[in-house]
């Protein structure tokens, strides 16, 4: 897939790293084998612009990357840094496109090509009109840090329903029913040492009635830093926004992602 990204993507003047340079970086940076392809494809091109941006490309330097039979052999060795800095850069662009307007078959197509298939999917369902009366509530908590003005986070939701069934769940998709477990994952290409924040934010007379009208800034799950876990409690629309604090700044962000509740 990250083949034919470069094939698409680079300029005729502008040498990106290609064939055995390309699958070694690849390898180097594969996130977790237990995403699905999407997930995968996103993890692997966040930890790409993670390894080599802030090291190397914004130091003007050009990295090495080791031949795996031969250790003398650098891959890189007749490559430019105005090549490298642009392909990590494209990179880049893509993941805040994908972060920007959630991974749907028109943004691949316009990462991967026209090739890719376009998205005939039906209309927004009837929560969506409520998405700005959601985010002007009054209870939703000013963020403490200046805010970058684009989101580079991306979160991923997996749905836990009471059989033990688990499916993947789409910013301000269907509703959903009570009684269900949330997985929130936030996926970024920020070094460590971070740490996230979790806005969580309730909507609704129900959530009202319950004393559960939250909006403030929650800590990551413990012993897993990239997640948060809910439960679909209180019917209405409600969302969760992701901020990655590094050095006590917000270094990156992501856009709200809704959930509507039945």
């Amino acid at each position: 897939m990250l083949k034919w990204w470069r094939r698409t993507n680079c300029p005729d003047d502008v040498k990106y790293p290609k064939g055995l340079a390309l699958e070694k970086m690849i390898a180097d940076n594969l996130p977790d084998s237990d995403l699905n392809t999407e997930d995968h494809l996103i993890g692997t091109m966040q930890a790409i612009v993670s390894a080599y941006k802030e090291d190397y490309v914004d130091k003007g330097v050009m990295p090495e990357i080791i031949d795996p039979c031969l250790s003398e052999n650098d891959l890189l060795a007749n490559y430019e840094i105005t090549g490298f800095e642009a392909f990590i850069l494209k990179l880049e662009e893509h993941l805040e496109l994908v972060a920007q307007n959630e991974p749907t078959n028109e943004t691949w197509r316009t990462i991967l090509g026209t090739e890719f298939p376009s998205d005939d999917s039906g209309a927004k369902n009837t929560f969506s009109s409520n998405s700005e009366t959601a985010l002007g509530v009054p209870h939703r908590e000013v963020p403490h840090w200046p805010i970058p003005k684009r989101a580079s986070v991306i979160i991923k939701t997996q749905l836990k329903h009471r059989d033990g069934t688990v499916v993947i769940l789409e910013n301000d998709g269907a509703p959903i029913p009570k009684g269900c477990g949330l997985v929130y994952r936030a996926m970024h290409s920020v070094k460590p040492p971070y740490c996230l924040r979790w806005q969580i934010v309730n909507t609704g007379k129900e959530a009202q009635e319950h004393s559960c009208l939250r909006g403030g800034f929650e800590l990551s799950d413990q012993g897993k830093p990239e997640c948060r876990t809910e439960a679909t409690s209180y019917t209405g629309k409600h969302y969760v926004q992701c901020f990655v604090i590094k050095d006590s700044r917000c270094v990156a962000r992501s856009n709200e992602f809704f959930i509507n509740i039945e």
